[in-house]
């Protein structure tokens, strides 16, 4: 199954980690990208993150600097 999701919310990252976590899923299933652009490079890029067999996530780029414009 393919499923693509953009959120700023970091509740999706949570329940795929979760899945991952209790087996549900394997990571190397599972593929997380980071979308960013700036003025330098207008054009959109795609960083993977890694996810690890315990659910967690490589180092997320930017995680609180978006989270505190979220909510």
């Amino acid at each position: 199954m393919t499923l693509v999701a953009t959120t700023h919310n970091d509740l999706v990252l949570h329940a795929v980690g979760r899945a991952v976590e209790d087996g549900v899923v394997k990571p190397e299933r599972v593929a997380v990208y980071y979308l960013e652009r700036s003025k330098e490079m207008p054009w959109t890029g795609a960083r993977r993150i890694q996810v690890y067999e315990d659910g967690t996530f490589a180092e997320i780029p930017h995680v609180e600097e978006v989270l505190a414009h979220v909510f």
